[in-house]
Order: structure tokens, then C-alpha cells, then sequence
């Protein structure tokens, strides 16, 4: 069930993830980041990272913390799942 927020919150540089269908997807604000953790995210790959950066989102628009202190939470949670992809493997590949 995909949430919808409302409330966007816009990352400064978005965070690029695959999360195991072979298309990046560019998470570009806290909004969608929390939308992607909550809808998308398999549960066997819900970890500390995933609940932390749950918290991160939340928090973020609730305005208690900063939109990047999020990013870098949601980052946090696509590596420990193996789901962040670097720019430098997503310029390869679109080279290729």
C-alpha cells in the first residue's frame, strides 16, 4: 500500500536505488523516501537501517529534523540492504 505524502522535502542531491528490479530509481525527497521504505521495501531487508531511516523520514516532516539528516538515513538503509547504487556505476552503465 503505497502512503502518498504530502509533503515533499526535497533532498539536495537525490539518493539512487535499485531495489532488485534492475531499474534505478532516484529518490529525490524525504517524501518518497519514506513512501519507498514503507510500500516497497522487502521485509526480509528491514533492518536497523530501515527503522532508523524510518524514523529519519518521520521526523524530517515533522520538521524536527533536517531533510539531508534523512537522506543520509535512507542511504544508510539502501546500502545495508545492498539496494544504493553509486553515480559512477549508473554513468557506466548508461555509457554502456
Amino acid at each position: 500500500m503505497r502512503l502518498h505524502f504530502m509533503k515533499k522535502l526535497n533532498f539536495k542531491t537525490p539518493v539512487i536505488v535499485d531495489l532488485g528490479s534492475g531499474a534505478d530509481r532516484d529518490v529525490g525527497s524525504v517524501g518518497e523516501a519514506l513512501d519507498i521504505l514503507s510500500a516497497d521495501w522487502p521485509p526480509e531487508k528491514r533492518g536497523a537501517a530501515h527503522a532508523e531511516a524510518v524514523r529519519a523520514c518521520r521526523a524530517a516532516l515533522a520538521g524536527e529534523l533536517a531533510p539531508e539528516k534523512a537522506r543520509d538515513a535512507f542511504s544508510g538503509a539502501a546500502w545495508e540492504a545492498e539496494f544504493f547504487v553509486s553515480d559512477l556505476r549508473r554513468l557506466s552503465d548508461e555509457a554502456a
